[in-house]
Order: structure tokens, then C-alpha cells, then sequence
């Protein structure tokens, strides 16, 4: 199988719990992973993440929606 990565800008994903991150893209798409990027250092959040979807069409099928929301996408309380 195929996957595809589409990476997410997320500004507060440091207090964002990759479960509800997961489950807030798996709205619009069957997501397979998400990933929040690290400082190896620090281990501090770099503010972005990699959300997997199983293949090129899910994921360019997600990102318009996304993109046309009224307002920002929301998850545990916090705008990405």
C-alpha cells in the first residue's frame, strides 16, 4: 500500500495530544499517523506535524477542505 504524507503547519501543536490530532484529521480522511516534529535537543515542538494518509488521493482530497473552513481547525481547545 501507498501512503502519503501532507505536512501540516500547526502553531500550538507543543499543547496539542497527537490522539485528538489524529482523530481531527481522521474527520475528513482515513488518517493513517500523525507526527508531531521535535527539537532532538530539546525535545520541544518544532510547531508542525506529518499527518500519513493511505494514499495521494485522500490527502490532496483533505487539504481543500481544510483550507475552506471558516475559521481555524481546532483541536483539544487549541487553533492548527
Amino acid at each position: 500500500m501507498c501512503c502519503c504524507i501532507l505536512a501540516v503547519v500547526v502553531d500550538c501543536v507543543l499543547l496539542v495530544p497527537y490522539p485528538q490530532l489524529l482523530a481531527k484529521f481522521r474527520e475528513f480522511a482515513p488518517a493513517v499517523e500523525a507526527r508531531v516534529v521535535r527539537d532532538r535537543a530539546t525535545n520541544i515542538s518544532r510547531g508542525f506535524a506529518f499527518i500519513e494518509f493511505p494514499s495521494v488521493q485522500l490527502s490532496t482530497h483533505v487539504l481543500p477542505q481544510v483550507r475552506s473552513l471558516p475559521s481555524p481547525l481546532v483541536v483539544d481547545k487549541h487553533p492548527v
